[in-house]
Formats: C-alpha cells, sequence, structure tokens
C-alpha cells in the first residue's frame, strides 16, 4: 500500500489506515496517527536530493529497523554536510 501510494496510485487516508493496523501490532499504547499523516502529506523523501532517499522511497521516512535507521544516518549526515557548507560559504 506504501508503494501504491508513493507512486499515487493510493490516497493518503489509505496508506494511513494500513500504517495504523501496522502499529496497532508493535506500539498499541502510542498513536502516531497525526505524524504518519503529516509526513505523507508532505512527501519529504521526494523532495530530497540524497541517494538515500532516491534509492528507497517512502521507505526511508516510515520503517524503523537497523537497516532503516543506518540509511537514515547517512541522510542526516548528509543534510548535516549541506547545511554546514552554506553556513561556511555564508560566513
Amino acid at each position: 500500500m506504501l508503494d501504491s501510494f508513493d507512486r499515487g496510485t493510493a490516497t493518503v487516508d489509505q496508506a494511513l489506515n494500513v500504517l495504523q493496523e501496522y502499529a496497532r501490532l508493535y506500539e498499541p499504547e502510542r498513536d502516531r496517527t497525526d505524524a504518519y499523516r503529516r509526513t505523507l502529506t508532505d512527501q519529504p523523501w521526494k523532495r530530497c536530493e540524497c541517494a538515500v532517499c532516491r534509492s528507497i522511497g517512502i521507505d526511508v521516512v516510515i520503517f524503523r529497523g537497523a537497516e532503516r535507521n543506518r540509511r537514515r544516518g547517512f541522510h542526516n549526515l548528509r543534510v548535516l554536510y549541506l547545511k554546514l557548507q552554506r553556513e561556511l560559504r555564508d560566513t
């Protein structure tokens, strides 16, 4: 469903329903509906130019786990690097 949403063939609500079902399995006491909706609506992985976001798309921001965290770490390092470059250039 998330891949369908990423391709534009499913709606935010359809993707959100699947995410809510999944979240209830591993963390039933916590409701992330608002955060998931905001992320799905904003689609930050489509604006990011890093190789991680380009290669794995929506999965970079939704799923947790060691592999996702490593990839997200590389993304965060790239973002920090670009910010530092801008700051140094502007000083």
